[in-house]
């Protein structure tokens, strides 16, 4: 019976991990080079984006009045990479997402949707992935009645280093699969080689 070799799969792993880190480094590296992250972030208000099913009050709050807001970006120059909604809100909202584009012409689908996370109060963060156009579609709530008090957006704001080395549920999967099989192939082959060495 043939011997697993555990080298191959200690090397495999390994090499998954650098590479995975240089990747990372080099993200970031390219993100900052391009100034979208913290050099020149973009700012907007909700005049500049385009609404519907957001009623305007006094106040200046906007009340949902439909079961899908939405506030649509203006195309942007640069890619983006991170936006931050700063809003709060007089009850739950409900469901707060955003939908991507990958490619011009498309329309929005839940095949290309990202979460929002609140990292402080009154602030949601998108994180975009890397093919995303510079577009981007906020539905800030999914309860009508709600009331938004919406300060501002703000594109590519900095993000710390750290956060581009978080895994990602893809990199997780990826981890625990992708350097086993490859460790299996790779001890395939010095098994092969080996046979075929002894029938010379």
């Amino acid at each position: 019976m043939k011997k697993f070799r555990w080298n191959v799969l200690t090397v495999c792993y390994g090499g998954f991990v650098l590479c995975s880190v240089l990747l990372c480094l080099l993200a970031w590296t390219t993100d900052t080079m391009r100034g979208l992250n913290g050099q020149n972030p973009v700012t907007l208000t909700m005049a500049d984006c385009t609404l519907s099913d957001l009623e305007q009050q006094e106040d200046g709050s906007w009340k949902v009045t439909n079961l899908d807001p939405q506030i649509v970006l203006p195309e942007q120059q640069k890619p983006l990479r991170r936006v931050d909604l700063y809003m709060t809100c007089d009850r739950n909202p409900g469901e707060m997402s955003g939908y991507y584009l990958t490619k011009p012409g498309q329309d929005y689908s839940v095949a290309r949707q990202v979460w929002a996370k609140e990292n402080t109060a009154g602030r949601f963060t998108f994180r975009m992935p890397r093919n995303a156009q510079p577009m981007l579609r906020i539905d800030p709530a999914s309860v009508p009645g709600t009331q938004l008090t919406i300060e501002k957006i703000v594109l590519n704001d900095a993000t710390p280093i750290w956060r581009y080395f978080m895994p990602s549920w893809t990199w997780i999967l990826a981890a625990a699969f992708l350097p086993g099989l490859a460790a299996c192939f790779v001890d395939w082959l010095f098994y092969a080689a080996g046979v075929c060495k002894k029938r010379k």
